[in-house]
């Protein structure tokens, strides 16, 4: 064979070879873009999460990371400009903030400190960890390490220097502290900047760096983000070449995903749950894909779910998620920082005809005697009182009653004002009560006779027969509790759960709620409990005012989750039925109805938990002693109540 042919074999040999892999390469981002175009999102956007101080309003963020409490949020955001303005290097203003889970702002320091922030990291021992992303003038394309508390601990790089030498970055996009103290940088942001990676031991010498720009395997085009999975893998967001590479500690390339996307940032959990955001995708820039955060498997590459965020602010490069599965993204475009909860999307819709059934299914009728008129407060036994009482840790006492409403509003009727006429002499003081209770703010219980369906109370009793203008309530009325309630009381404490301070009005709260709450906080109601649901109806109407009409409250898919646990009292801040109610129009309370007459369940609403909720969180006690009892009017149809909570 000629020298001439060989080489024409082998041009051939090579234009075959490049064919064969661009056809798999595009096979493997074809079959990648289709595992992930129909993905659910079972995420929703939380308005307003983030809280800023009066007057200043968040810069460009991509750079996001959660405590190591597992919850509270450290954002690195850009001083209230762009990417382009690098308006932190005049500013005064604190770039730096941990945000509570309530989204307000803890802790803040950094001012005058940096040109860019971009990347930002908390290691296992709660230090932050930042990285400035642009040079200008004797500042920037640096890493930095502080303490939680602000003091800074350790510097990489030369300030304002950009280069590609081992004690310069170029500039640099991230930070990430491995378990064993090495410290990885992700070295570059695409165009003629470095593309590398670079690995320090924990007192900051270099000890390895690998890569260079290209797409091929260890090659990168804008290293952006780093991750490290249970195994020690790091995972880098290789976002100009659409792809995740996989490395071990030392370089060694193991494998590359392009099925999350054209990641931005890149997040994993301690559950080896992979969180990727994706910011430039589109059918120029990266064919078939979506942008959004794509949420999958860190051990499989398996993606599950994709957020994809409708607002025009768009989704963010940076993401994190904390201990409870909450994500929060950083914009860059818009100026902001983001919150998705998980949606109630995987709540089954329950319609009248489920309604119905239920209606025959979970009456409890008979289940205690003919004549029996305590229900479900038959579960209150003498065993449950002794275990209830053993829940007493501290002594602490706190009252859940709300003060008696003493002038009408929007949730308070006229009828509903609490009147007491005073009658003082030379000797003394002697006063009138008169209250309506049923209603929307009084603290209070009800009884059989107060909801009734087909002329009958619970267990059959007849209406007519029992109820009289003259004698009220002969059977089923609030006597039935004139020795007391006395038991178990479990808080579900929705608006911890999603990490708001209330949550709003007309908000269905459903089983998946309080089955995501009983796994949060480790405790379960069961029979003859107090369950007690708390929206945060008081500390709303404390900060906006009184509203009337909209209640975040039980949905309909609580009805078989509380004949499950049959508990003995239903317990709300506000009225228990979830309000509005579409779909359901010309039916009265359906929860109340299915309590009250089906089930043999009382009910305890209005109820002002503030207090025992903010020590419930800061004991983290969620269960504890409960006790109350109602006026012996005899013929009542309930009463107000002044229930105290002993932890």
């Amino acid at each position: 064979m000629t020298h001439e042919s060989r080489v024409r074999l082998t041009l051939a040999a090579g234009a075959l070879l490049m064919a064969i892999a661009q056809h798999f390469s595009q096979g493997a981002r074809l079959q990648a873009s289709a595992q992930t175009q129909s993905l659910p999102n079972p995420y929703q956007a939380v308005a307003n999460h983030f809280k800023l101080p009066e007057g200043r309003k968040m810069g460009s963020t991509a750079a996001i990371d959660i405590d190591h409490d597992g919850r509270s949020v450290w954002v690195f955001e850009r001083c209230g400009g762009t990417s382009q303005e690098f308006a932190c290097v005049e500013s005064k203003l604190d770039p730096v903030l941990k945000f509570d889970s309530a989204g307000r702002v803890v802790k803040s320091f950094g001012a005058g400190l940096f040109v860019s922030p971009h990347g930002i990291h908390v290691d296992r021992q709660g230090n932050i960890w930042l990285v400035d992303g642009a040079a200008r003038g004797s500042k920037g394309d640096q890493v930095f390490k502080f303490s939680a508390d602000g003091k800074l601990l350790m510097t990489l790089g030369k300030a304002g220097v950009a280069g590609d030498g081992p004690d310069a970055f170029g500039p640099p996009s991230d930070v990430l502290v491995a378990p064993s103290g090495d410290i990885f940088v992700a070295d570059g942001h695409g165009g003629n900047t470095n593309a590398r990676i670079l690995k320090f031991s924990a007192d900051g010498r270099l000890v390895k760096a690998w890569g260079r720009k290209g797409s091929g395997p260890g090659e990168f085009d804008a290293p952006h983000s780093l991750a490290m999975d249970s195994r020690g893998r790091l995972f880098v967001a290789d976002r100009g070449n659409s792809r995740i590479q996989i490395f071990d500690q030392n370089g060694k390339f193991l494998e590359e995903w392009r099925q999350f996307g054209r990641p931005s940032g890149v997040f994993i959990d301690r559950n080896d749950i992979l969180y990727a955001a994706d910011t430039q995708s589109d059918e120029k820039v990266n064919p078939g894909f979506k942008r959004g955060i794509r949420i999958g498997s860190a051990k499989d590459g398996k993606v599950t779910a994709l957020i994809t965020d409708p607002d025009l602010d768009g989704i963010g490069e940076g993401v994190a998620a904390d201990v409870d599965g909450n994500v929060f993204g950083a914009l860059t475009a818009g100026q902001a920082a983001r919150k998705y909860a998980r949606s109630n999307a995987s709540s089954s819709p329950v319609t009248r005809a489920d309604y119905d059934r239920w209606r025959t299914e979970f009456k409890t009728w008979g289940r205690w005697g003919a004549d029996d008129n305590k229900g479900a407060s038959n579960l209150i036994t003498a065993q449950k009182v002794l275990a209830a009482i053993r829940l007493v840790k501290s002594g602490t006492v706190i009252s859940l009653a709300a003060n008696e409403p003493q002038q009408a509003a929007a949730d308070v009727g006229a009828a509903g004002v609490f009147k007491r006429t005073t009658n003082t002499t030379d000797v003394g003081t002697t006063d009138n009560y008169a209250v309506s209770y049923h209603g929307q703010t009084v603290s209070h219980i009800d009884s059989w006779c107060h909801f009734l369906e087909n002329g009958q109370m619970y267990n059959g009793l007849s209406a007519k027969d029992n109820i009289s203008v003259e004698g009220g309530c002969r059977k089923g009325g609030v006597m039935n509790w004139k020795d007391g309630v006395f038991t178990r009381a479990v808080l579900y404490d929705i608006a911890q759960l999603k990490g708001v301070d209330w949550v709003e009005p007309g908000t269905p709260i459903t089983r998946a709620d309080l089955e995501a709450w009983e796994k949060r906080s480790g405790v379960k109601a069961g029979p003859g409990d107090v369950v007690l649901l708390y929206v945060g109806r008081w500390k709303r109407r404390e900060k906006l005012g009184p509203w009337t009409g909209q209640v975040a409250g039980y949905y309909a898919d609580t009805i078989p989750w509380l004949h499950e646990r049959m508990p003995a009292f239903v317990g709300h801040d506000m009225n228990i039925d979830w309000n509005p109610r579409p779909g359901w129009e010309g039916m009265r309370n359906p929860i109340h109805v299915a309590l009250l007459n089906w089930m043999g369940i009382n009910i305890v609403e209005n109820l002002d938990l503030e207090r025992a909720v903010e020590f419930a969180r800061r004991a983290r006690q969620y269960e504890f002693l409960v006790t109350f009892a109602p006026l012996p009017v005899e013929g009542g149809t309930g009463s107000p109540v002044n229930p105290l909570a002993i932890f």
